[in-house]
């Protein structure tokens, strides 16, 4: 099915109007950004400068707070209520849209400009089918009665590849994938064919599959509708690979920017070249030495052990949640005390599961686990009578940690819990914050007022301080920056060659799981494909969903998108 009756270009710039704006989609000029605060006026953005060729994908990468998200919700007229344009001029296909009112910004949503936000479930009415949603987005784009909205809307669901889009029309977003959420909002964005594409952060929640399938849809929709992308993005392998031109930010300035390629292989900035040392996949044997050096170490033990001689011992385990649905079926495997053991597959292939049901948080149906020779029960206690034996490391802190409660005395609860005295807890909990690379200043401070990488050094800390002998790490770095990620993986690894800590590990970043664990272990739908050395599984495997997994990585060059 094709869109090409259903979505006609806006009237707002057609072909000659394009034509006569000259050889750009956007251009941003002298952009400089101020955000009040009950402290004043700070700058988010200063004299931030660059174009966007016409038909070409232009990458915004940086670290957290580099002014990515403001430099595109400015060029989106998005900015809150309290970010004000101080100086500077944005153009969209040629018209300024720098002091557009809402009201003048109405026609051309949609139509000029389609944006697809960061979080699907945030940018979404769970209290509305998502058909209907971007129903709404097409009368409003297109100036069409309902009927004709909801067979359009039907159509960009059937396009972005939504599978029985009749269905799934009526369906509200809880009952979605993050594709699938994904893909809903891509359709909505396309309402009313627009030139320009904002897609902010499109696939940092989805696993490495999905994450191409949905940049695989981009670049098609991209290629039919002639689309000028703009990317954001955290992820610079994936800009590497899919971006025409990279646009580098640092604390709301442009420090570097030109073609891919140039900027890759030639970068100018030291802060560029550190971006991209930084990056898993640029970089696979980062930490060849320290694991090299962790093996020796763990040598010397005859094969054919002793099960207690194991950290993590696996067996037969099987775990279903609908009678008849496995969602862990017979899955087998064993972890060397003192190794990095990944875990790796799609979403549903049981990788939350296995890591809840070995942190005793999740009971199972069948077969035996057992943690440093501790066997644990079918049925999880209310509580953890074994802390010291293993904790868990949650993929959102801010989630997992409470927001009222300053950050030293978060981190001593585990302590007092187990019954130590107040000061006594503090005092620990501030050694292991000092540990973790938190100073003093911030150990007052509540999570919602750090970073993201300071709250996870928070969650190690706070796991770190019962001194346990095998840490879960349950996505610990996917909401990262790539500057922040290495930040904690280099302290991940400090503090398991301190503490002699066996790690086992989830992760949807195959790239990452390559350059720091010591084995893997593949799953499929509940099921076991294969486990072993990571250089034996990456670069041996003959198994179909293996091979599938490790091709979805982004790579370092556009070979395969040109």
């Amino acid at each position: 099915m094709t869109l090409t009756t259903t979505l006609p270009r806006s009237a707002a710039i057609g072909p000659d109007e394009a034509a006569a704006a000259g050889p750009f989609a956007a251009e941003v000029h002298g952009l400089h950004l101020t955000y009040s605060s009950p402290q004043g006026r700070t700058t988010g953005v200063q004299d931030v400068s660059f174009t966007v060729p016409r038909g070409e994908t232009v990458a915004l990468v940086g670290e957290s707070g580099s002014g990515k998200s403001s430099v595109v919700s400015a060029l989106a007229g998005l900015l809150p209520d309290n970010g004000r344009i101080e100086a500077g001029q944005l153009t969209l296909g040629g018209r300024d849209v720098t002091s557009l009112t809402d009201r003048q910004w109405r026609p051309l949503r949609g139509t000029v400009l389609g944006y697809v936000p960061q979080d699907p479930l945030g940018s979404l009415d769970p209290l509305m089918p998502v058909g209907q949603q971007i129903a709404e987005s097409v009368a409003q784009a297109r100036g069409v009665g309902s009927t004709e909205a909801a067979q359009a809307a039907l159509e960009l669901l059937d396009h972005v590849g939504i599978l029985d889009a009749a269905h799934r029309y009526r369906s509200y977003p809880h009952e979605l994938s993050g594709g699938q959420l994904q893909r809903v909002l891509i359709a909505s964005a396309l309402a009313g064919r627009p030139e320009v594409l904002i897609a902010d952060e499109p696939t940092s929640a989805l696993d490495v599959t999905v994450q191409k399938r949905i940049l695989d849809l981009l670049t098609s929709l991209q290629r039919e509708f002639s689309l000028t992308l703009i990317l954001v993005t955290h992820d610079l392998s994936l800009a590497a690979e899919r971006a025409d031109r990279v646009v580098v930010l640092r604390h709301g300035r442009v420090v570097e920017q030109g073609p891919v390629d140039e900027v890759l292989h030639r970068p100018v900035h030291e802060y560029t070249r550190q971006l991209f040392s930084d990056v898993p996949a640029l970089n696979p044997d980062k930490y060849a030495d320290r694991l090299a050096e962790a093996a020796e170490g763990r040598r010397g033990t005859p094969a054919g052990r002793e099960p207690a001689a194991w950290g993590i011992s696996v067996r037969g385990l099987s775990k279903s949640f609908v009678p008849g649905v496995r969602a862990v079926d017979h899955v087998g495997f064993e972890v060397e005390a003192g190794e990095i053991h990944a875990l790796v597959g799609e979403s549903g292939s049981g990788k939350t599961t296995i890591a809840r049901i070995v942190a005793g948080l999740t009971g199972f149906d069948g077969g035996e686990v057992e943690v440093f020779g501790e066997r644990l029960g079918r049925t999880p206690g209310v509580v953890n009578t074994s802390p010291e034996r293993l904790q868990l490391v949650y993929q959102n802190p801010l989630s997992a940690l409470n927001p009222r409660i300053p950050v030293e005395r978060l981190v001593a609860e585990p302590l007092r819990i187990r019954g130590l005295g107040r000061r006594e807890a503090l005092e620990q909990a501030q050694r292991m914050l000092d540990r973790v690379g938190l100073g003093r200043d911030l150990w007052r401070r509540k999570a919602s007022q750090l970073s993201g990488g300071q709250r996870q050094r928070v969650a190690i800390a706070r796991a770190l301080v019962l001194s346990p002998s095998v840490l879960v790490l349950d996505e610990p770095t996917s909401a990262l920056d790539v500057t922040v990620q290495a930040q904690i993986v280099d302290l991940l690894f400090d503090v398991r060659d301190q503490y002699g800590l066996t790690f086992l590990l989830i992760s949807h970043d195959l790239s990452l799981i390559r350059q720091v664990a010591d084995t893997v272990t593949v799953l499929e739908r509940g099921a076991l494909v294969e486990s072993g050395p990571v250089r034996e599984v990456f670069e041996e495997s003959t198994q179909p969903s293996t091979r599938a997994l490790i091709d979805a990585v982004p790579r370092p060059t556009r070979e395969a998108t040109r």
